[in-house]
């Protein structure tokens, strides 16, 4: 079993002296503006608010202080206590930082975790003691795409936009004696805004999933053949020759770390994909993958199928030739086509028992695609075969028209 023992981890927190400070001057701001003593204290009152927050969130000034870190696939500990089990944990990924490496980690209940590391490598060595390297955790991103080489611009210049226009309307909210207040507000409110629509990027084992206010797209890095960094924007590739640019919320361009995180995420997970799938015949695969994938079948047709592999005297000239073996690798295989991998799960769920339906969890538990996370679904272990096709075909009628179907049947 991986451990990771380290006294040199340094972990991130907020300077809580500089924000008593700053929560005291505020409440004296708010005293004052009560009692009615000076004027402007509206302004002043908001303005204060609006720097505490941003000490709240920004933390430009954090307290680092080195602590023994030990992680173990049950969790993680910090100077001998036990802090967060390793099934607690909802998203983690490392960012890169001129001070070191920053590994994040989120958990149940909202709690964030930010650990400063001495490289990479050990960022990396601390994931995998977690069995968080990829295969098993998703590394979540405030993000939105957009298409072509001028996507980034015009994201650019609709925040300008924007941006000006609830300036200009605090202006002129503010002759209307509603208050200089206002204009202090409204790009706050508008960078708020900004960060709750902007989607999130979700970094699994076998691809990421691009999510906007429930519109969904899986894009497997099979279909991905470069992911680079610019200074706007992380663009990836595909072989169809679309070019996707991931837009990451920065306030201004030195503010990169999370765009840097993505990048680093993206291409950690491909280049584990790409070196598992490397040595193997690509010939059997496809075939092995064709036969339990779903092709150009329903979702009903495709099921009724698959099911019979193991049904003695019972199975299809499709999958008759496939071993236990052949089926458990494609679905633990964080590469293999989504739908193949689905099939291959149902081609086994008659005969698995309670550590065969906990090695399908595991296998998609890193997974971003839609149909792969069924086998999470507890219709998966429960439910009765119709049970399943209905919630495949929910999938299915999910998906979006932007090319998400290219998912089931992508070579």
């Amino acid at each position: 079993m991986a451990r990771f023992e380290s006294e040199s981890v340094r972990i991130v927190r907020r300077n809580a002296p500089l924000l008593a400070v700053a929560g005291a001057c505020v409440a004296i701001l708010a005293s004052m503006w009560a009692a009615g003593e000076f004027m402007g204290g509206t302004t002043s009152l908001l303005a204060g608010i609006a720097t505490l927050a941003w000490l709240w969130i920004r933390n430009p000034w954090p307290i680092e202080l080195h602590v023994a870190v030990e992680a173990s696939p049950r969790g993680l500990s910090i100077d001998g206590a036990f802090l967060v089990g390793r099934d607690e944990i909802l998203n983690a990924f490392l960012q890169p930082d001129p001070g070191g490496p920053l590994l994040k980690l989120a958990s149940i209940g909202g709690r964030h975790l930010e650990l400063r590391v001495d490289s990479e490598a050990d960022g990396r060595a601390l994931l995998d003691a977690l069995e968080l390297s990829g295969r098993r955790a998703l590394a979540v991103f405030a993000a939105r795409s957009a298409r072509g080489r001028h996507g980034a611009r015009r994201g650019e210049g609709q925040q300008t936009i924007a941006v000006s226009s609830m300036v200009i309307l605090g202006v002129l909210l503010a002759r209307m004696n509603v208050g200089l207040a206002i204009a202090f507000a409204g790009p706050l409110l508008f960078f708020g805004f900004q960060r709750l629509v902007s989607g999130k990027v979700l970094v699994g084992a076998d691809g990421f999933l691009l999510d906007w206010f429930g519109r969904r797209r899986f894009v497997p890095y099979r279909d991905v053949t470069e992911i680079l960094l610019s200074v706007r924007a992380v663009h990836v590739v595909l072989a169809s020759g679309e070019e996707l640019q991931l837009l990451v919320p920065m306030r201004h361009y030195a503010d990169s770390g999370e765009r840097d995180a993505l990048h680093l995420a993206l291409s950690d997970r491909k280049a584990v994909v790409d070196a598992a799938r490397d040595g193997r015949d690509a010939r059997v695969d496809a075939s092995a993958e064709e036969a339990v994938g779903r092709g150009e079948r329903s979702v009903r047709a495709w099921l009724e199928s698959v099911r019979t592999v193991n049904e003695l005297g019972s199975a299809t000239y499709r999958v008759a030739s496939l071993p236990t073996s052949a089926l458990w690798r494609i679905v633990e295989d964080p590469g293999a086509e989504p739908s193949a991998r689905v099939g291959a799960a149902v081609a086994l769920r008659s005969t698995l028992d309670e550590a065969g339906r906990e090695r399908v969890r595991v296998a998609a538990e890193g997974s971003t695609s839609p149909w792969v996370r069924v086998a999470l679904d507890p219709v998966f272990a429960e439910g009765s075969d119709d049970d399943l096709t209905r919630a495949l075909e929910e999938v299915d009628g999910e998906l979006s028209e932007r090319g998400e179907r290219d998912e089931r049947a992508s070579a």
